[in-house]
């Protein structure tokens, strides 16, 4: 990276506002965890290293317990079926 400023820096985090119940808008401000202090754009400092992408994980445990929670629900919407079936008007 060229320039070591607080946009591709790992420890700045970008700053949204919120308008309304659901949309929400970026500010052109980061926040510093590393100084603890809002900071621009632009601003660069001493402290700065490059931002890294979180890797997604494929391991085999994850897979396993999606797995399981999927048959869980498909077993809880049969039964859901089942009853509605059984009462049709609650």
């Amino acid at each position: 990276m060229k320039n070591k400023r607080c946009r591709g820096c790992n420890a700045c985090k970008q700053m949204y506002s919120r308008f309304g119940f659901s949309y929400y808008d970026e500010y052109k401000m980061f926040y510093c965890i590393v100084k603890e202090n809002v900071t621009s754009v632009n601003d660069v400092c001493e402290q700065w290293t490059p931002k890294v992408k979180e890797k997604a994980d494929f391991s085999a445990e994850r897979f396993d317990g999606a797995e399981q929670d999927i048959k869980r629900l498909m077993e809880l919407l049969k039964d859901a079926d089942e009853y509605i079936r059984q009462h049709p008007f609650g």
